[in-house]
């Protein structure tokens, strides 16, 4: 029993923590959009000098790529919805629970995979000297942020991470 307690306050914490998160950035994408992946790799044609043979590969791979991540995306809101349906219940049912959490382990999964998948297409399109030049520019925007190093800096002038800050020191 203090293992389900345990496991239906993990859940709660988390979707009140996802709820506030949605509602402070509504509007607002935030840094980490900006970040080129599989969505905007088009937009570095003219950094990375795609063929136009490339670029029609690269908007299939993106037209993919935007189809399941928005099934999977849709799906995720729905279990979500689920388990905060389950979690509103007066008496809740720890085996819906624990199948609704496996299914949101799945479909995140799923969503790495596809995530995954998706880069290493992106790679096996580009040439040598393209894929090296994109990797310089994410470690670049990784280190400045997508906007240069000013936009890494927090409210009080120190340098924040990509994620939100560097974890505190050892």
């Amino acid at each position: 029993m203090k293992h389900f307690k345990r496991i239906t306050l993990f859940v709660i914490v988390t979707l009140t923590f996802a709820a506030a998160c949605a509602a402070e950035n509504r509007g607002n994408p935030g840094p980490m959009r900006k970040i080129p992946g599989p969505p905007s790799i088009l937009n570095l044609a003219a950094e990375l000098d795609f063929t136009p043979e490339q670029v029609s590969k690269l908007m299939a791979i993106e037209k993919n790529s935007k189809i399941e991540m928005t099934r999977s995306t849709e799906e995720f809101r729905k279990l979500m919805t689920r388990m905060q349906e389950e979690m509103d219940k007066d008496v809740i049912d720890r085996l819906k629970v624990e199948a609704i959490i496996e299914k949101i382990a799945a479909n995140h999964k799923a969503m790495l995979t596809a995530r995954t998948n998706d880069m290493m297409a992106i790679k096996s399109v580009l040439t040598k000297e393209q894929n090296k030049k994109m990797k310089n520019m994410f470690k670049k925007v990784m280190k400045d942020g997508p906007g240069g190093p000013e936009e890494m800096m927090n409210k009080n002038g120190r340098p924040d991470g990509p994620m939100g800050g560097h974890p505190p020191p050892m």
